[in-house]
């Protein structure tokens, strides 16, 4: 009876392991998958007025994660990640989340007046034409040498 006992109490402890091991790889899965939405948004850069909504659409596809809640702020974005530990109900915790605050901040494209180039960009100093070299670079007085 000791014997059963121990075993029982030794597949109960390897299963609390293995449930913690899943619950890990599931939360390192949904922390890139989130940080890989928010970088994508923020490598590129937006108009003034998309960027509220372009704020908006990200924090609806991090809502899609599985255990994933996003909330905009005037400061950033919060993110919360649910049930980071596996048997948390069997182990009595009851906070089981991460919260992950950024400030956040999209790239805003900057409005440029542009000013056409008038000189056509093959043109010296003086606006002059430069000449068109065919590559050769012999000089006609080394030809007069020989």
């Amino acid at each position: 009876m000791h014997h059963l006992i121990t075993a029982v109490a030794s597949m109960m402890i390897l299963m609390l392991f293995l449930s913690q091991f899943v619950s890990n790889e599931n939360l390192f899965v949904e922390t890139v998958h989130a940080e890989r939405i928010i970088n994508g948004y923020l490598e590129k850069e937006y108009d003034v007025d998309e960027a509220e909504l372009k704020m908006e659409e990200m924090k609806n596809k991090l809502c899609e994660i599985p255990n994933v809640k996003a909330e905009l702020s005037d400061d950033g974005l919060r993110v919360t990640i649910n049930r980071i530990i596996g048997p948390s109900e069997i182990a009595g915790i009851e906070d089981n989340t991460i919260i992950i605050e950024k400030d956040l901040k999209l790239n805003i494209r900057e409005e440029e007046d542009e000013e056409p180039d008038n000189n056509g960009g093959d043109t010296d100093i003086d606006g002059d034409p430069e000449p068109i070299s065919d590559g050769d670079e012999s000089d006609s007085a080394s030809d007069d040498l020989d």
